[in-house]
This record gives C-alpha cells, structure tokens and sequence, in this order.
C-alpha cells in the first residue's frame, strides 16, 4: 500500500475488491504507487480539486478463466423468424458445444444467414428462445451477447479502413478493458501502465494470427483474405469464444481459402473457441466441421456429421444437386 501522511479515506469494496483511497491537492501528485490501478479528479469540500489513487494490490493479474456451464454453450431452439409475410425461419434448433465447430449449409435464400443474425441479436426471434452460456439472451441486444462472449464475422469484413492493423486490435481491446479520459490525458503512470499491457495483449493476437507482417500496415491496402483475418483478431480480443462466422472465405483467392481452415483450426484448439461456420465451399465445411446442418427454405432439412450429411438423399437433391461433379466434389460418394 501507498505509504502516505496524506488522510486515508474510508476503504470501499467493488466487484474487482477492496481497494483504498488517498486524497492530495492536484500541485502536489507524486509517482503513482506500483499497485497503482486508477485515477480520477473530483471537487472536495474545501472546493480544491484532489486526486485518488485506487490501489488495489494484484488488479493488473489475469482474471480467472470463466466458468462455463454445462450443457450447450449455444441453444436456439425453435426459432422463427418473420419479415412481412414471408417466413425466412421456421421452428428451427440451433445446438452447439463447447469446442465444437457447426457447419451451416444451403443454398442461398436458406435462412443461414438470419439464424445467425437472429442468434446474435441482430434481428428479433419471433417464437423460440436463445441461450448463451446459459443464460437467457432472447430480447438482450447485439452488444450484451457480444459482452458475454459472441462474436460474428459477416461477409464484408467491418474495420476502420484508417487504421493500421495494430489500432483496429487495441480499438476491440478497449470494448473489454475501457482507458480512463483523465489519467490517459495526463500520461499518468497507471494510463501508461494500461497501454503497455494492451499493446502487449495486441502483439499477442496479431502474432496467434500470422500478421505480424501486416501490424503496422493500413487496413485499407490489405487483400480481403487478411482483413477478414483482421476481423477475427478484433473479435478474439474482445473475447469471444463463440464465433458466429459467415461466409468468411467468401471472395477469397483460392491461396486465402486453403490457408483459412488450418488458421480456424488453430483458434480453435488454441483458445477452445466454440464456431457456428456458414460455408458454400463444401470441401471446406466438411473438413472443418464436427456435425453439419442442413438448412432449406427456412427450415432444418439434415443434421447429423459431415458423412452423414453429405450422404443424404434429400440434402443431394436440395443443394447439392445431383451433377456427379457436384457430388464427387463435397465427397457424399467417397
């Protein structure tokens, strides 16, 4: 603790613990303590404007891994979705588990990708409910599922096309660890403090994934394969570990493509992330996935692993078709 002749205020306790605080006249700031974890100004009794220290030994630890409950860490189930007087969702379940990769196919027009907009928060459920990790998130906005641990990549990467790779991961970081306006515009220790730790944690993103090269390069200038890349960094360091991904290597040189499932992979085994993958690239999903659902005209058409799947009459006849090109190509005859 801060060794001071300065008056101790009375110790107060917050969700991060208890933490004490000082009071000295503005003039008089010395260094911040080492455990130091903020600063903020208010106005006294006597009118002078003071400062406090809210020390809190240990605060810049690690927090605990979060406990996952059990069961499926996503569960929509009967979802119906209406637009007008066209049904674009019908009574459709959408279960994943921990670690567990879910291929979404169909054709275009399927409801793909409004279940994921419907599981994200992004449009509202008619009939059904949606839990995530648990808790009920049916009518919580995009931002509080988001806040919980779900993260969507859309089609068209969504970055701020100024910024260079390595400000676009340290903007995501803030939506989890927000920078404090006063001791940020004083440079005081603990603001600085915090920058090192988030551009330590941004390193350690952008090196999980391969873009060291491009971390100091302008989004704008970057292929669409590595600006997608660019998005999911952002999301993992928001911390979400249920990825909704739609369509993510949709425009991709085939180059991109192959090199985007060992990198899934690789979040994947690394960080035990949870994904929902929509794909039209067959070989792709089916090599990825550890079960594959099918979805047609708004509703569950199959639903069973990737052999399964892709071996099933009415999953051939719906989207697959029935050229043996086709066929040969997603694997359903070997």
């Amino acid at each position: 603790v801060w060794e001071s002749d300065l008056a101790k205020v009375e110790p107060f306790v917050t969700g991060m613990g208890e933490r004490m605080a000082y009071t000295v006249a503005v003039d008089d700031v010395p260094a911040a303590p080492t455990d130091c974890e903020s600063v903020s100004l208010w106005s006294a009794d006597n009118g002078k404007t003071s400062v406090a220290w809210m020390v809190a030994s240990g605060w810049n630890k690690e927090p605990p891994a979060p406990v996952l409950p059990e069961g499926p860490v996503l569960e929509a189930l009967g979802v119906t979705v209406v637009f007008g007087g066209r049904i674009a969702l019908y009574d459709v379940d959408l279960v994943v588990q921990q670690g567990e990769v879910l291929g979404l196919i169909g054709a275009n027009g399927a409801g793909k990708s409004t279940l994921l907009a419907a599981v994200s928060g992004f449009v509202p459920v008619d009939l059904g409910s949606v839990r995530l990790l648990g808790q009920d998130v049916t009518h919580a906005p995009a931002h509080a599922r988001a806040r919980l641990g779900m993260g969507r990549v859309f089609q068209d990467a969504r970055l701020f096309d100024d910024l260079t790779v390595r400000e676009s991961v340290l903007v995501a970081l803030e939506a989890g660890e927000q920078s404090e306006l006063v001791p940020s515009m004083l440079t005081l220790p603990p603001a600085r403090r915090m920058e090192r730790h988030k551009q330590a944690l941004a390193a350690e993103q952008i090196d999980l994934l391969g873009l060291g090269d491009y971390a100091d390069t302008q989004v704008r200038v970057l292929s669409t394969g590595t600006r997608r890349v660019v998005e999911l960094a952002c999301l993992l360091a928001q911390n979400a570990r249920v990825l909704l991904l739609d369509e993510p290597t949709a425009g991709l040189a085939q180059r991109e493509a192959e090199a985007f499932a060992p990198l899934l992979l690789k979040v994947r085994r690394e960080l035990e992330a949870t994904m929902v993958l929509i794909e039209h690239d067959i070989p792709l999903v089916m090599s990825l996935s550890d079960r594959v659902q099918c979805l047609s005209a708004g509703r569950t058409l199959a639903l069973g692993t990737p052999e399964q799947v892709r071996s099933d009459p009415q999953v051939i006849a719906a989207y697959l078709g029935t050229d043996d090109r086709a066929i040969l190509r997603s694997g359903a005859l070997g």
